[in-house]
């Protein structure tokens, strides 16, 4: 017996039980329906997962693996919405001087290892709870949750500049 599996609708693969001798006359009405419940279930967990790699898709950068500016935006309006009268949410922008040289002389691979590299360092040098995103380009955005300063801030973009 054989139960299909599909994705979003379209056939992609199928369960098959199959008995070796001595034979088997037939599965049993039981067994015919756990192995199409069983199909239908692994449908299900590949047009999920399918679903999860196209929202991540939406909301990440495939280079560095960082929030992307919509997946930003939308944690920017969290942050604000959530504000009170003693924190507030920061925003800074960090550019790469020089990238546009780099790679016009070594290379789109060396400047997106650099890039890569960069996302790496910054997210290390945030604060825990902090976003690092990647805006475009050469450009990132870091997203301070909450400050009481704007000491703190500058606390942030000194220690990344430094870094």
């Amino acid at each position: 017996m054989a139960a299909p599996i599909h994705d979003a609708g379209t056939n992609v693969g199928a369960i098959m039980v199959a008995f070796h001798a001595p034979a088997r006359p037939d599965l049993s009405e039981g067994e015919r329906e756990a192995l199409s419940l069983f199909a239908e279930h692994a449908s299900i967990a590949l047009t999920d997962a399918r679903a999860i790699e196209a929202m991540e898709r939406a909301m990440y950068d495939p280079l560095t693996r960082l929030p992307n500016r919509v997946l930003f935006r939308d944690r920017l309006a969290t942050a604000r919405a959530a504000r009170d009268r003693v924190t507030t949410p920061a925003v800074l922008f960090v550019d790469l001087d020089g990238f546009k040289r780099i790679n016009d002389s070594m290379g789109h691979h060396a400047g997106d290892e650099l890039l890569t590299d960069v996302s790496l360092r910054l997210s290390c040098l945030v604060r825990p709870g902090d976003l690092v995103a990647r805006h475009g380009g050469d450009e990132f955005t870091v997203l301070l949750q909450a400050i009481e300063s704007v000491l703190e801030a500058e606390s942030v973009a000194r220690r990344i500049i430094s870094g």
